[in-house]
């Protein structure tokens, strides 16, 4: 038998580091001096109930079983119930399975058994701290309020580090834990659009606003602002380059242009906007365009817009010359016959839905009456039918250039621009057709639809969206199920989910509907019913 003074033992000092880690530490396994009993029987008990606790342990450290651990400790009790140690430990296990009152009568028996060791400080200060756990738990929702906040602490950790793929996890398993709270989805978005995932960054800042008070409302709005702004910057410089390679000039010209509106300061966007005015042939945008990059510190830019300058007055003195060539060849009768002959093709084609020999003769009639609106109009049609909106928009608006000015042609492009995400535009020239036909249902539908269910937070209103699709809705008497339809979408934007519930179940019960659209209308129902409104999304376009 060993002598009662030189008697170790494997302590639980190292379970009181364990609480200041995460809960997910290994038990460290540090070996301490413990005063031994006076007694040689005594000593002997107590060796053999050492004995049961390295194992544990032990035990512990190799498979991490809380149960195993818990066994062992008890079992050195049943040995030596006056063995301080497993008391600690057994409360710490305790703690971990978050069974705080249990912990603290564990806690409180090793403050019987030992009340001078520095790890009897330790064990008062969490049993003051498991007794609050337990009070803060028993309150109605306190073990849920408690267990998000430590999640948002988790993200705010994992932030800290730049761990952006754990920062995100964390606010996942808040959002689990509690989902009608707004700080989370607030926290993921902001992780989101640092990674780059800007459209569900934008969809989780949305779902934060409908949760946050009403003073958190402008920082949100901020943000969300700003998240929209980079998707649309984003989108327009990938516009503008599809419509470039599609040889959409006009088309290109716009996007890059209110690409330059949101980052003023981006002078690569500013060369873009030049390069695509001068095929456009919209020589004062390309200018001032290079007027305005003039000033510019860096040298390559300035190099860059001296040769573009130089280009540009070239290319205006070829456009003159062959301007004036086909002015001449179209003030022929002859011309006008080939046009006529060539357009009258064309509706056959179209009547056929054979849009793409109507796009030829069309552009064949265009190529003798280049001045003519009307063939960039029905051009502009067979283009919107043939899936080609950014020709459709480029015709559309030259035969608006040309002072062709009608409800038909403003809502057309209307839909072409909606059809490439530009919600804006789109607007702007579905009001414009509602303005010239104010009894046009289609237009006020469209106004509404765009301005419940654009993607875009930022054109969305629910209250002017209800207004328009209640016109759309009494100018077709209430006969037309896709009006219905709109008009629940603008309900459930506007926050009126029992509106929207009714009108989406009355849009059902109209006759003709088709599988798919019948499909469509049951899952923004189910949305309705969820409290949730019904959004594009840019990925759908």
């Amino acid at each position: 038998m060993k002598a009662p003074g030189s008697q170790i033992i494997l302590a639980a000092i190292a379970f009181a580091f364990l609480v200041g880690c995460s809960r997910n530490s290994p038990i460290p396994t540090q070996i301490v001096a413990s005063p031994s009993p006076s007694q040689e029987q005594a000593g002997f008990t107590r060796e053999k109930a050492t004995a049961q606790f390295k194992i544990a342990l032990l035990r512990f450290q190799n498979n991490g079983s809380i149960d195993q651990a818990r066994g062992g400790f008890m079992d050195a009790l049943k040995i030596d119930p006056a063995y301080p140690e497993p008391h600690y430990n057994l409360g710490i296990l305790a703690a971990r399975e978050e069974k705080w009152d249990e912990a603290v009568a564990w806690l409180t028996e090793y403050r019987n058994l030992d009340q001078t060791s520095d790890l009897s400080v330790k064990a008062q200060l969490l049993i003051d701290k498991y007794a609050a756990l337990a009070k803060e738990d028993s309150a109605p929702g306190g073990k849920i309020k408690r267990k998000y906040n430590e999640a948002l602490q988790s993200i705010g950790a994992a932030l800290k580090a730049n761990d952006l793929k754990k920062a995100i996890a964390f606010a996942d398993a808040a959002i689990a834990i509690d989902g009608t709270r707004w700080e989370a989805f607030a926290l993921k978005s902001t992780v989101l659009a640092q990674t780059g995932d800007l459209q569900n960054a934008s969809d989780s800042i949305d779902q934060a606003l409908h949760r946050a008070p009403a003073n958190q409302q402008t920082t949100l709005l901020a943000e969300q602002k700003e998240i929209t702004n980079r998707i649309g910057l984003n989108k327009l410089l990938a516009d503008g380059s599809n419509a470039l390679a599609s040889k959409d000039f006009a088309g290109a010209c716009d996007d890059f242009n209110k690409a330059w509106q949101l980052s003023p300061n981006n002078e690569q966007i500013g060369i873009r906007v030049a390069s695509a005015a001068m095929l456009a042939k919209d020589f004062d945008l390309a200018r001032s365009s290079l007027e305005r990059l003039k000033s510019s510190a860096s040298k390559v830019v300035q190099d860059k817009v001296s040769r573009l300058s130089e280009d540009l007055t070239k290319v205006q003195e070829a456009d003159s010359k062959l301007a004036a060539s086909k002015r001449s060849l179209a003030a022929s009768p002859a011309a006008k016959r080939y046009a006529d002959m060539h357009n009258w093709l064309a509706f056959k084609c179209a009547a056929k839905k054979d849009y793409q020999q109507a796009l030829q003769e069309y552009t064949k009639a265009i190529a003798a009456e280049p001045d003519d609106p009307g063939l960039y109009a029905n051009r502009g049609h067979a283009y919107n039918k043939n899936g080609a909106y950014n020709e459709a928009i480029a015709d559309f608006s030259e035969a608006i250039r040309l002072n062709m000015k009608n409800a038909d042609i403003y809502f057309n492009r209307g839909l072409a621009y909606e059809k490439r995400g530009k919600w804006n535009d789109a607007l702007a020239d579905f009001k414009e057709a509602s303005a010239l036909n104010p009894k046009d249902a289609d237009a006020f539908n469209a106004i509404a639809w765009v301005l419940a269910a654009s993607p875009e937070a930022s054109i969305r209103s629910g209250t002017e969206a209800v207004e328009a699709g209640k016109k759309a809705c009494t100018l077709s008497k209430w006969k037309v199920s896709y009006h219905i339809d709109t008009l629940a979408v603008a309900f459930a934007e506007a926050g009126d989910f029992p509106q929207a519930i009714k009108y989406a179940q009355q849009a059902m019960q109209t006759k003709g509907l088709s599988d798919e659209d019948q499909k469509a209308l049951q899952e923004r129902l189910a949305l309705y019913r969820q409290g949730q409104p019904y959004h594009e999304s840019l990925s759908h376009l």
